[in-house]
């Protein structure tokens, strides 16, 4: 499986975890903003960034390639990302990744997992 249909598996797995959380998604149509998609947690509250990612297995840990391009990303660019790591995916506000310039382990930010959202029998 190439690195598109990896990215675009993982960012259907982010517009499916938001939707079972109740979360409005919208993603823009240029492909040149530093995120992948807009959400809302709650109806008046404000747009959020978030920047999508697909983690890599090197050496048994859970890899993570904070880049964009030929750079890292700045403050502003995204304010959660979101990472699927194989079964597992984590939802880390921007704060807790500012000071990464490259690659980071998913498992050094085990807070940050999420539960699955409870899936509907509807």
């Amino acid at each position: 499986m190439g690195s598109n249909q990896r990215g675009n598996e993982s960012e259907a797995r982010f517009v499916l975890e938001a939707f079972q959380r109740g979360w409005e998604v919208c993603k823009p149509f240029s492909h040149s903003e530093p995120y992948d998609f807009l959400v809302r947690r709650e109806r008046g509250r404000q747009w959020e960034t978030v920047q999508v990612k697909t983690a890599f297995p090197v050496k048994g840990r859970m890899q993570v390639k904070l880049q964009r391009g030929r750079g890292g990303y700045r403050i502003g660019d995204f304010d959660m990302l979101f990472v699927v790591a194989g079964r597992d995916s984590y939802l880390i506000p921007w704060s807790a990744v500012q000071h990464i310039r490259c690659n980071f382990s998913v498992e050094t930010l085990p807070g940050y997992r999420l539960m699955t959202a409870a899936r509907s029998t509807n």
